[in-house]
């Protein structure tokens, strides 16, 4: 499913996913090098930020809250 990169689908498990739900994902996907860990991580915070500011923009306090959650989540 991903467009060159795995990391761009991988990024799900680490701004949508976390605890035993992300290790479950990840399980099922196998092994992952710490480059593409890296990178997944890297988009799911550019989504998130992004979206973020949107969010303020338009004062939308729910996708804010989610977007704030994504952000710990793929620091984590």
């Amino acid at each position: 499913m991903c467009a060159g990169d795995p990391a761009i689908d991988l990024s799900i498990a680490f701004g949508a996913l976390a605890g035993p739900a992300r290790a479950a994902f990840l399980a099922a996907h196998g092994a992952l090098d710490a480059a593409t860990e890296l990178r997944a991580r890297a988009i799911a915070l550019t989504l998130a930020t992004t979206l973020l500011t949107y969010a303020l923009d338009q004062r939308l306090s729910h996708v804010e809250s989610e977007c704030r959650r994504a952000l710990v989540a793929a620091v984590s």
